[in-house]
């Protein structure tokens, strides 16, 4: 991150072990070198105040740097969790897994993923895997919950020619969707417009109220250190 970085960090107000303290508490209470540092910069900045009746949650991203060596991650991000997606998936299935106990899924998935990757070499299970964040290629169901990607797996393995049962974890079922691809189209759409109450991001903007104590709470701090 170093070519990235601007600015600092304050760690900690009082001398630890690990000297990166402001002042060290004692009997006689010493103010260290960054005490005074930390004093002249923030004389140096002038804070602009606003009414809370102003403040917008609406922030633009900033973006991404260059990828190089010291900052691998692609610029392709992963596809956007969608319920819509998944559940249309499961509903194009004709084999698909039993509830599971979700302290065996995880083992009963990584089983029926290796017999996949033996059958289908080239493809295995790179539709549900997480992907490679350094070159930008992840699954198209990889945000899908644990049980819809072993019946993903499972059906994909009846394809193969095995038996929709896989020792009674699985069952067949007849497709609810007949056209995958219009209905991950629909997906699309609908997570894109907020259709889907389940796909919507979960981030919340702050209250105001909660953003009052923040900043009153980060001035006090502030104005300690200034004493």
């Amino acid at each position: 991150m170093t070519p990235y970085w601007s600015g600092g960090v304050l760690y900690e107000f009082s001398e630890e072990d690990n000297k990166y303290g402001l002042v060290q508490v004692s009997s006689n209470n010493q103010q260290l070198p960054d005490y005074s540092t930390f004093k002249t910069q923030l004389a140096a900045v002038s804070p602009q105040g606003t009414s809370f009746d102003s403040i917008s949650t609406s922030r633009s991203a900033p973006s991404c740097p260059a990828q190089d060596s010291n900052w691998l991650a692609s610029t392709t991000l992963p596809p956007y969790p969608s319920s819509c997606a998944c559940s249309a998936m499961v509903g194009s299935l004709s084999c698909i897994a039993n509830q599971i106990d979700p302290s065996h899924i995880g083992q009963a998935l990584s089983t029926a993923c290796g017999f996949l990757v033996k059958a289908d070499p080239a493809n295995g299970c790179n539709d549900i895997s997480s992907g490679d964040g350094q070159q930008g290629v992840y699954g198209k169901y990889s945000f899908c919950s644990a049980q819809d990607q072993l019946s993903y797996v499972y059906n994909a393995l009846v394809k193969k020619g095995s038996t929709c049962d896989f020792g009674g974890m699985a069952t067949a079922q007849s497709p609810s969707v007949s056209d995958l691809s219009s209905a991950l189209a629909n997906c699309k759409t609908q997570d894109a417009t907020g259709g889907n109450s389940n796909a919507k991001s979960t981030a919340t903007s702050i209250s105001k109220p909660l953003l009052h104590l923040v900043i009153s709470t980060v001035c006090a701090i502030v104005i300690s250190f200034l004493i």
